[in-house]
């Protein structure tokens, strides 16, 4: 049996080696990121804290002061989540027949088995992670086991902040387990046999592996407008889900929050209002450009054409090439904000439509994928 002790940390890449079957893998977890985030957590947390602390022995608090109290709240999740990646230990057994997981951490040890056949397929996605003042933000790239049923587990076999040959990755792993590639989750989860991987849409829909039942001559559900430009048929995007009214008005309320407390509560340091006051903008600046430009989505046999319609004309947008689109499904870039269409290609994703009804995405997706393979 090989035995591979996970020490690739410098690289920021994890793998566990799949040439040598059965292995086991040792991961001791991140001590960096754990002792990192126990002293931020006590930074977030405890300066408002002893603000309170100091504001309360003068006197009688003011009401605003209490909304520090959610920093110290914050902070204390923080820094649980930090002990537990600084004495987490994750063990992992993959055979051709099995796998088994044994998690060990200072809150308790949790293991659980499964026969190989359990797993629906290996699933390559993408995680993206927000940065702070000293660490900027990455996408990491996973390849990993899927079950079928028990989404806990999950085994990742893969992942790096770096996609140079990822996919090769993804492929050979399918190879080796004799299982299916699969994207997306759930209701929107695209599965393909290994020998299918490279394959563009049109190549799956001339050998007959595609089929896409869709129907041109009917209109498009309220939301989105159809017409057909020279050799384009384009369209437009008109309405969308509440998401984008919640999530702008919940930037509002925060931001909000933070001016009052910079601006208007004595002791309270004044960088928590200019903190609020560009939150503010940002999110002022994002609803007046949705409100006054449109989406539009062009799609030819040879090409799809993404741009917004503004007051001043069309922007460049971008064009995708069709004879390089492998995948057309509906998902998340990255497993963050609102669903879309994702557009694959071997250069890299492209996500439109996002915050469409489930039944807009759906009938953009089929009609996409009928005029590009027709």
């Amino acid at each position: 049996m090989n035995i591979n002790l996970s020490t690739a940390r410098a690289s920021q890449t994890k793998q566990i080696d799949l040439t040598r079957l059965p292995v086991t893998q040792v991961d001791k977890g991140s001590k960096g990121a754990g002792i990192f985030l126990m002293i931020f957590a006590c930074l977030w947390g405890g300066i408002p804290t002893f603000v309170l602390m100091r504001a309360a022995s003068s006197g009688p608090l003011q009401p605003g002061l209490w909304g520090l109290l959610i920093f110290g709240v914050i902070g204390i999740g923080i820094f649980l989540g930090g002990l537990y990646l600084l004495t987490t230990c994750t063990t992992t057994s993959l055979s051709l027949e099995a796998v088994g997981v044994t998690k060990q951490s200072l809150f308790g040890t949790k293991q659980w088995t499964a026969r190989l056949s359990e797993f629906i397929g290996v699933r390559y996605r993408s995680e993206y992670h927000s940065g702070g003042e000293d660490n900027p933000s990455y996408t990491l790239y996973i390849v990993e086991l899927l079950h079928k049923t028990d989404s806990k587990k999950v085994v990742r076999l893969y992942e790096s902040r770096m996609d140079f040959g990822v996919r090769g990755i993804w492929e050979n792993a399918c190879r080796t387990l004799n299982l299916p590639a699969v994207e997306g989750d759930g209701a929107n989860l695209v599965s393909r046999a290994v020998e299918d991987l490279d394959k563009s849409v049109k190549d799956l829909a001339r050998e007959g592996k595609l089929q896409v039942k869709f129907d041109l001559s009917k209109p498009p559900p309220a939301g989105l407008s159809l017409k057909v430009d020279g050799t384009f048929l384009e369209l437009s995007i008109k309405t969308k889900k509440g998401s984008s009214f919640i999530g702008s008005l919940f930037g509002l309320v925060f931001s909000g929050v933070f001016i009052y407390i910079g601006f208007f509560v004595k002791e309270c340091p004044l960088l928590f209002g200019i903190v609020g006051c560009v939150i503010m903008l940002i999110v002022i600046l994002a609803v007046i450009w949705s409100l006054i430009t449109t989406e539009q989505i062009r799609v030819a046999k040879d090409e799809i054409h993404v741009r917004r319609q503004t007051p001043w004309g069309p922007t460049k947008g971008t064009r995708i090439d069709t004879t390089g689109v492998e995948i057309v499904r509906i998902g998340k870039k990255d497993g963050q904000g609102s669903e879309g269409i994702l557009i694959e290609t071997d250069s890299g994703t492209l996500i439109i439509a996002t915050g469409l009804s489930a039944p807009c995405l759906e009938w953009l997706k089929n009609c996409i994928l009928k005029v590009i393979t027709a």
